[in-house]
């Protein structure tokens, strides 16, 4: 038997030429740097959590609007948003957006510590528009499946709502390691998570209140909390802010949706969508920590019944870490609705999935949402809904992430070996990922399913 498997493992390999010991070593590495979430040693400052592969040969243009930062009245600074969603927040949209809407959807606004404050209006390419509709009529494929398969289900496996869990980590090993360490706490008092070692991901409403900026950007820090043991002050919260390192902010990017100021010399009141509460920070300087793996949020991963996890620093004036998982109660196109417990301090973190990886022994983390908390917001309709809410990161909302970090949304230094992600069809309980990178193919089992 050993003899047999020696035959079929290692003499292909040693039969193979040169250039299939390089496939697979790189393949090792990306892999690596895509499990636990480091970079490569050998590149700097480039993404390699890529799960997805966009259409190549794309040259998206750009159109660059100052935009003034007017200061508000009284009034405008007491006045609280009015949280808003369409059709995309009550089910699974069975229309495609048109390529204005798309593009209206990508538009951004960045600031910079410079004093830059403008809108960027992108003309995305065909291609890539046709790639969104692809995959939004597999996922309504795969919903619709779902659907079928619980309708038919005699055995159906009930959803635990409000059974969740929270747990204060307070050894300083565990908070060294990830993913513990890839959680920020802002200078606003949000939570956020590291996704490169420059890079941190959060919910708009952690800075800006859709009409400007919560702080000025010179005021404006990311405090890491300290490797060290922290003294009992800092722990009991009479010096708590010395239990973080404060990192100055150098960008912010956030939808340009997500600001809804009046026309100039008008009053109104403010109306932001929740499905774009989503901000991306730039830091001025490389932290020594590690950063988590980005991914689409999908109905394999985060569908009706999985369990998400995430963690965040729920409290506004101790460094007290809190982590938490829970089972999805219902998912839309664009939000996760939730029962995690959270605090207003915890809008902002990273929600993840995992899945355990066999070969490698470790647990493979993605974030594939953003928690922003309990709300209440209005459909189209005029219908109140109180929910608890996370929004979950869609291939437009991740190709602009990309977009935001590297200028551009279709490929990068390692996107040519970055790994396609597709899912199988049927049977849906027996959900399959295929990792293909050149001519290597690996099948791992389970991806979509909570271990």
């Amino acid at each position: 038997m050993w003899i047999l498997l020696f035959i079929l493992l290692v003499l292909p390999f040693n039969s193979s030429a040169v250039d299939w010991k390089e496939t697979i070593s790189k393949y090792r590495t990306i892999r690596e740097g895509l499990a636990n979430g480091h970079k490569p040693s050998s590149v700097k400052k480039v993404v390699t959590w890529h799960t997805i592969q966009f259409p190549s040969n794309t040259s998206p243009k750009f159109l660059v609007q100052d935009e003034p930062d007017e200061g508000d009245t009284e009034e405008d600074e007491n006045e609280i948003p009015r949280l808003i969603c369409g059709a995309e927040c009550q089910g699974y949209v069975y229309q495609n957006a048109t390529k204005s809407q798309v593009q209206s959807s990508f538009a951004y606004k960045v600031f910079s510590d410079e004093g830059e404050n403008k809108v960027v209006d992108v003309d995305l390419d065909d291609a890539f528009i046709h790639y969104l509709y692809r995959w939004q009529h597999g996922e309504r494929r795969l919903k619709r499946r779902e659907e079928e398969a619980k309708a038919n289900s005699r055995s159906r496996r009930g959803i635990v709502i409000g059974d969740d869990t929270r747990f204060e980590i307070s050894d300083r090993e565990w908070l060294n390691q990830n993913p513990f360490s890839t959680n920020v706490k802002t200078s606003t008092g949000c939570s956020g998570v590291l996704i490169s070692n420059l890079h941190v991901l959060t919910a708009a409403s952690c800075v800006h209140n859709g009409r400007k900026m919560l702080e000025k950007m010179r005021d404006f820090h990311v405090g890491i909390r300290q490797k060290r043991q922290l003294t009992p002050e800092e722990e009991m919260g009479k010096n708590w802010k010395e239990a973080f390192r404060w990192v100055p902010v150098k960008k912010i990017y956030v939808p340009n949706e997500w600001s809804s100021k009046p026309p100039k010399g008008q009053r109104g009141k403010v109306a932001l969508p929740i499905d774009k509460n989503y901000a991306l920070i730039i830091l001025k300087r490389e932290l020594d920590r590690d950063f988590m793996n980005v991914s689409v949020g999908s109905v394999a991963n985060v569908g009706e019944g999985k369990r998400v996890h995430f963690s965040s620093f729920d409290d506004i004036a101790r460094p007290t870490l809190s982590y938490r998982f829970c089972t999805v109660e219902e998912e839309t196109m664009e939000v996760l609705y939730q029962e995690c417990d959270g605090t207003p301090q915890s809008v902002g973190a990273g929600v993840y999935v995992r899945r355990w990886n066999r070969e490698r022994r470790v647990w493979d983390r993605s974030v594939v949402a953003i928690f922003t908390g309990h709300q209440t917001f209005y459909l189209e309709d005029g219908t109140v809904r109180d929910r608890n809410i996370a929004v979950k990161i869609t291939p437009l909302k991740f190709a602009q992430i990309c977009y935001w970090m590297t200028g551009d949304y279709g490929q990068s230094e390692w996107m040519n070996a970055a790994v396609i992600l597709i899912i199988a069809a049927p049977p849906f309980n027996e959900d399959r990922v295929y990792w293909r990178q050149s001519a290597l193919v690996a099948t791992l089992h389970g991806y979509a399913r909570e271990v």
